[in-house]
């Protein structure tokens, strides 16, 4: 019976089997496969070395989803660059770029990393809100923030003074949309979450 190898990916949450066309941030698995395509036995199992994306970074990074056109996280995101320009396990990747594309990002969408933030592990698990940014601290090697926002009496107050500001800066982002300074996919938001309102 002649073999062959195929090189295959578990769609994270879904259970699937699919060919490879998008390994980021998936784990990889080489099968071997009979001629009816059935899984004989695994041959290999590793993470996937390199992504295919456009950016061509490597899947060994934890990806920090952020607004461009917000002047305070872009500050912050500014500075984060700085202190980890010597390290090879964290990306910064700005979602109010024409080209930003969910299916390289861990799925999340432009609406969703808008209305809170959103950092994609390397194992490919989702962080959101308190725990994106700490999960962003640590992997900037500022852990001992981290650390100290998830004490007790420190967690609750942080995780609720970050849905706030999350509320308050969408807010202000659409707000940009007033003065004719946002990009289309902002407009097109706004008119999203004002027709949800009204409804």
């Amino acid at each position: 019976m002649a073999l062959n190898l195929r090189p295959l990916i578990i769609t994270r949450g879904l259970g699937k089997w699919t060919d490879v066309k998008q390994p980021s941030l998936f784990r990889v698995a080489l099968f071997k496969f009979n001629e009816n395509k059935k899984i004989v036995s695994p041959s290999l199992v590793c993470s996937s070395s390199t992504n295919t994306n456009s950016k061509g970074n490597t899947s060994f990074t934890s990806k920090v989803l952020y607004d461009g056109g917000c002047k305070i996280c872009h500050i912050e995101i500014s500075a984060l660059k700085k202190w980890t320009k010597n390290r090879d396990n964290i990306e910064f990747v700005d979602i109010s770029t024409p080209d930003y594309d969910p299916q390289f990002w861990g799925g999340v969408s432009y609406e969703d990393a808008m209305k809170e933030m959103h950092v994609v592990g390397p194992d490919g698990k989702i962080y959101t809100r308190g725990d994106a940014i700490r999960h962003m601290y640590r992997a900037c090697g500022l852990g001992f923030l981290s650390t100290f926002t998830e004490l007790p009496l420190i967690r609750p107050i942080c995780d609720e003074l970050y849905v706030h500001f999350a509320k308050y800066r969408l807010k202000k982002a659409f707000d940009r949309c007033d003065s004719n300074s946002c990009d289309i996919k902002l407009k097109h938001l706004r008119d999203k979450v004002e027709r949800e309102g009204k409804s």
